[in-house]
């Protein structure tokens, strides 16, 4: 062989060995392409802020592009929904992007937060090596029979029906962003990407008693006034009206604040999903 033909062989060599690493970080290369010119709007960057993402976890949250919509509407759109009793507040799609509901109602905002930093991490989870997934799959798995919050255990259970094979993949972002209690490996993992797991976590658990505690003290004060009810009725039966009148008022108290408890339930359910969630007195 020539020495031009070596030269070409070299190149050959050359060039073939470029489209490898090419090949190899080809996601590294479309996510540097994309971030380049990438603005994000006021709204997405300051839920980026306020969940205090890693410049790692803010670049993977930016790179899909995430959208705010204000219907559930709008998102089953773009998402594959599923009509079960697990509040979808967001979604990721595999086409990299990321929905999330507007949430404006002031005491229910910081799970919109929660949500961003939640949907955040499914493509952390797609985008890991096949062994970096098996070893934090371990991990997380080891957690789950120590779970004792009822809402996780829930939501695993829907999920394994309504979405067969992703359990891990919820699982982490659950575990990041909900579950205080991780191991020190999951800890140093997602401290790659959330700056405040802690906040998050925090966040999430106010909102459960917001929301949840609200729910359960209109069921708790529902069975208060059937009781207060009751005993009215079986003192009217006696003929001992005094008694009777002495709960009229208590029994009134009891039925203004059930149905203020059920009209602040309704706004926030309207708030978390676009259309109006009942409670019927």
């Amino acid at each position: 062989m020539s020495r031009k033909n070596l030269v070409k062989g070299g190149i050959w060599v050359a060039i073939i060995s470029g489209l490898i690493i090419v090949a190899v970080n080809q996601q590294a290369i479309s996510d540097w392409w994309f971030l380049r010119t990438y603005s994000p709007p006021p709204q997405v960057q300051q839920l980026a802020d306020d969940a205090q993402m890693t410049p790692t976890g803010r670049n993977i949250f930016y790179r899909a592009a995430p959208q705010i919509v204000t219907q559930r509407a709008q998102m089953t759109s773009h998402c594959s929904l599923n009509d079960n009793q697990v509040a979808e507040l967001g979604c990721y799609v595999s086409s990299d992007h990321i929905y999330l509901l507007s949430i404006t109602e002031p005491a229910l905002s910081k799970e919109m937060t929660v949500t961003a930093a939640y949907e955040m991490l499914h493509p952390v989870y797609e985008h890991m090596s096949t062994n970096e997934r098996t070893k934090i799959d371990a991990e997380m798995e080891a957690i789950v029979p120590s779970i004792t919050d009822q809402t996780i255990l829930d939501q695993m259970q829907i999920y394994a029906k309504t979405e067969p094979g992703a359990r891990d993949n919820e699982l982490y972002s659950i575990l990041g962003t909900e579950y205080p209690n991780l191991t020190p490996d999951l800890e140093a993992n997602y401290a790659r990407y959330l700056g405040n797991r802690a906040l998050l976590v925090s966040y999430h658990i106010a909102f459960e008693q917001t929301y949840d505690g609200l729910a359960a003290q209109i069921k708790s004060l529902g069975g208060q006034i059937d009781a207060t009810k009751s005993l009215m009725n079986r003192y009217r039966a006696e003929g001992a009206i005094s008694l009777y009148n002495r709960l009229v008022d208590t029994v009134n108290s009891q039925v203004d604040t059930y149905n203020n408890d059920v009209a602040e339930y309704n706004r926030y359910g309207n708030a978390l999903s676009g259309t109006q969630a009942t409670v019927t007195p």
